[in-house]
Formats: C-alpha cells, structure tokens, sequence
C-alpha cells in the first residue's frame, strides 16, 4: 500500500458530494450515541442522550444571534440522524479537545471510579474547549467561524450551564434550516486551519508533517529515529487535505491473519467513491 494510493484514495473522498463521511475530524453524532448508550452511571443505569437544537438567527447588521430561549428538544429520528460534530484537533495524538465551531456532543456523569466525561467538548477535568480553542481561532475574526465564535463567547455561560444539565447532551445550532457543514466553503476554511497546525513551509517548496498525522509516511531513513519518519516527505497543501479523508482507510484491515492485520486498497484509473467502499467493505460511509 503506497503514499501515493492512499492521496489518490483521499482525493476521490475529499470532491465527492459526501465527503464530510470520509474527513478524519467530522464525525456522525449518531455513531458516538451509540456507544454513549452502552455505558452505565455510578447506580448501574445506562446512559440516554438528549438533543436539543438551537435556532441561529441574523441581526440586522448580519452577525449571528443565538436564540437561547428557543432552545427545544430534537425528537426526529431522520434529523438526528444528519447530524455530525467536528472534532477538531491539532495532530492525530492530540486528545485536548478544541472547541472551533459546530454541533457539540458532550456527556458528563459520576461512574464507580470517578467521572465519565467524554464527546467533543471539556468543562470539568480541563478549562472550557470554547476557551482553550481561542488563540488558535484569533485568525478566523472575520469569517463565519469567527462570527459564531463571538456569539457563542456572549452564550457560552448558558450554553456550557445546559451541557452539564444532563448526562449526555447533543447541542445542534440550526442555521435557518441549514447545518453548520452546509455553509460553502467551510470545510475548506477548516481545512486551512488544520494545515497551519500540521505543516511546515520547506525552503525548496512544498510542505512537511510538523506534526503525528499518517503512521506510514516513509521507510526506515539511516540515522533519523522512528518517530520523526512523518518529516520524510513534502507535499503540496492540496495532498495533505487529500491525505485527512483516507486515513480511515489506512486503518482498517480487511483481514486479520494470526493477530496480523492486512490493509488492502484498491488502485485504478476509473475508481469512483461507491467502488472505493465497496472494496473496503464500506456501505457508502467510514463512519456508519
């Protein structure tokens, strides 16, 4: 399984109409729900999650105004199931949890050695994703992001007061109708982002790994230890955006031999997404 298979793979993934299911950091609520369910509380019962959505409106010189007193619980199972969160981070190991924009999901209730505090989101064992995420936001003033960001700064006192109101909470923030991965270009403005925490500019052009991102990048270099073997490679921005939708792919065997897992991908000149998946044993999505 070479590099190049694995970009070709992603950049199919990341022009396809459904391509916020192959984003390495955009996840479907419903998958995460699903696991939340499973888990039990300190007295033995399991774990519901409640959704609520919060109307988004327009003030008259444009900047967003969330509408806290309309906030109303999401009972319809096919909107629930639209729903999905960025879970954005600054390299693959990076378990901080930054809060940049969009959908939260986030659970917190007392288990029998502690807590359990989980989703995309953290208000108790670290200081407020919200506030941990504004350095790294300071760039993003005049964009949606940032806009969302200032209004969210003047709710978050209320926002933060209903996460932690229940044992596991969906907060969706409904944009007249539309989701946050609906506005153009938001991925890609996501996207940017992510490179100025991945990559480094190299004097002879192209860019580098800064950071952890993809565990097979290069081959055993002489005198360079393993963990840096990321560095090994330039590419240009476009393929490490290509390389965030295949990751996936990279990590799921499709056969497990004596422990040994064996990772096979298809390579072509007419692959398309549906045959992508179906080789890989994927029904439509890497994250049903």
């Amino acid at each position: 399984m070479s590099l190049e298979t694995v970009l070709s793979l992603g950049s199919l993934y990341r022009k396809s109409t459904n391509s916020k299911d192959y984003h390495e950091l955009i996840n479907k609520v419903s998958k995460d729900v699903d696991a939340i369910k499973k888990k039990k509380d300190a007295g033995g019962n399991f774990i519901r999650t409640t959704f609520f959505r919060l109307p988004v409106t327009k003030r008259a010189d444009g900047s967003f105004e969330f509408q806290i007193d309309g906030i109303a619980e999401i009972t319809d199972e096919d909107k629930i199931a639209s729903l999905y969160y960025l879970n954005f981070k600054t390299s693959s190991k990076d378990s901080t949890k930054l809060y940049l924009f969009g959908d939260i999901i986030y659970n917190y209730f007392p288990v029998k050695n502690g807590v359990d505090e989980g989703g995309n989101y953290r208000l108790v064992a670290k200081e407020s994703s919200f506030v941990r995420c504004k350095e790294l936001a300071a760039s993003l003033t005049n964009t949606v992001i940032g806009q969302f960001r200032t209004e969210y700064a003047r709710c978050r006192e209320q926002i933060e007061k209903l996460l932690l109101s229940l044992p596991s909470v969906v907060l969706h923030f409904d944009f007249g109708g539309k989701s946050w991965y609906e506005f153009d270009g938001i991925t890609d403005l996501i996207n940017e982002k992510l490179l100025e925490s991945f990559v480094g500019k190299h004097p002879a052009g192209g860019v580098f790994l800064e950071k952890y991102l993809y565990k097979t990048l290069g081959g055993t270099t002489p005198g360079f230890g393993h963990q840096h073997t990321y560095k090994t490679r330039l590419f240009t921005s476009e393929e490490v955006q290509d390389l965030m939708y295949a990751i996936a792919l990279t990590q799921k065997p499709i056969l497990r031999i004596k422990g040994i897992g064996i990772v096979a991908l298809p390579k072509g000149t007419n692959l398309t997404v549906d045959i992508i998946d179906k080789f890989v044993g994927r029904s439509g999505v890497l994250n049903p």
